[in-house]
């Protein structure tokens, strides 16, 4: 590593060097140790410590601590949208009236797919505790970047109170969702898990008095 007061030149061209080295690296303790090398080199590196009384609530942490990172890496990649689902309703006031086709088939697949993009919202605000058809119903109404906060219950600028997701985990959600539901048509058959309570209401049903 370089260290010290270094020649701009000989730091780009140590910084392209590892660079190319992760690149090509095949085992994952050189690919880290050289991140760590690069990271000390242009910006810094960071040291999260995080800790827990019980082995359940430690792996519960790591999980959310790598869904925090992931996040935050995949918005400096492509950028943050406004999040609670209102990116995805603003799309959806975007296509509702442009997006047709003159074959009915064509154009109920077309339906299905806009007022699926209404979903997330409606499903946050029930998550939340709250009615998600009334809360699709006015985020509707409100302006670009404003919309439900379902921490606080509050309609606010969701950018400025900080209520943000990475561009790319919303569009990668769209697409993956496109090829599943694309998946599913083209399928012959699928195999689904009965919900505990409908087998043994079925079980119910089918014991004699």
């Amino acid at each position: 590593s370089i260290v010290g007061a270094a020649m701009t030149e000989a730091l780009t061209k140590r910084i392209a060097l590892l660079e190319k080295q992760i690149k090509h690296s095949t085992l994952e303790y050189e690919t880290k140790t050289l991140q760590e090398r690069l990271a000390k080199l242009t910006g810094g590196i960071a040291l999260i410590k995080v800790g827990a009384t019980t082995d359940t609530e430690l792996k519960d942490k790591k999980l959310r601590l790598e869904d925090a990172l992931n996040a935050t890496k995949a918005a400096i990649t492509e950028g943050t949208v406004v999040g609670g689902g209102k990116a995805l309703v603003e799309v959806y006031q975007e296509l509702k009236d442009t997006l047709s086709s003159e074959h009915k088939e064509i154009q109920k697949g077309i339906n299905v797919v806009i007022e699926s993009l209404l979903t997330p919202t409606y499903q946050i605000a029930e998550n939340a505790g709250f009615d998600g058809d009334h809360i699709v119903r006015q985020q509707l109404h409100q302006k670009i970047n404003f919309g439900f906060n379902a921490k606080t219950g509050q309609y606010v600028d969701l950018a400025h109170a900080g209520v943000i997701d990475p561009t790319k985990v919303t569009r990668q959600a769209i697409l993956n969702a496109a090829s599943i539901s694309s998946l599913m048509i083209t399928t012959e058959a699928a195999v689904v898990s009965l919900k505990d309570e409908k087998i043994q209401s079925d079980m119910n049903m089918s014991m004699p008095e």
